[in-house]
């Protein structure tokens, strides 16, 4: 199953970048996608069969009566499904496990029609989720400081959270 959900992410993002893209965006995130995509060429996402789970998150944009069928309205989803991702990122982290959260652009319809999800959901985003490669690395991040506002100083992987008031 995570070999045909690769599969059909992989092809879709080829579309997207030959054809869905601005060229502006592509120029813009050329560097950051340029390591992800070997050197920028072929679109390939190891990662998603490479790890031993792939979960994939959904979101629920409207609910569904269970006797009339009609729409029930969920307010906030992006918010509140953007933030349970969030926690369990966290949680993952403080097992020693780790995840590249991506979004499917364009294959959301395909894999869901393939896991027969319900009508109502929406494919938010996958996260692979394992132990660190041995040769993973974590991309060095300057923070800055300013005076009286909480921050993060940054340093590697080392984050510590300053918080003034305490």
């Amino acid at each position: 199953m995570k070999a045909k959900i690769r599969t059909l992410v992989e092809a879709e993002e080829k579309v997207n970048y030959e054809t869905r893209m601005a060229e502006k965006w592509k120029q813009d995130l050329e560097h950051m996608m340029s390591a992800i995509h070997n050197g920028g060429g072929d679109i390939t996402k190891p990662y998603l069969t490479e790890a031993p789970y792939l979960v994939l998150v959904f979101s629920q944009p409207y609910g569904l009566d269970r006797e009339t069928g009609e729409k029930i309205d969920h307010y906030y989803v992006a918010q509140s499904v953007g933030i349970a991702v969030g926690m369990f990122t966290a949680a993952l982290h403080e097992a020693s496990l780790c995840s590249l959260v991506s979004t499917p652009m364009g294959s959301e319809s395909e894999v869901k029609q393939m896991l027969h999800r319900p009508v109502n959901e929406k494919l938010f985003c996958l996260m692979p989720v394992g132990h660190p490669a041995s040769d993973a690395t974590v991309p060095k991040v300057n923070c800055h400081e300013h005076e009286h506002e909480p921050h993060v100083t940054c340093s590697g992987t080392q984050f510590t959270s300053l918080v003034p008031w305490l």
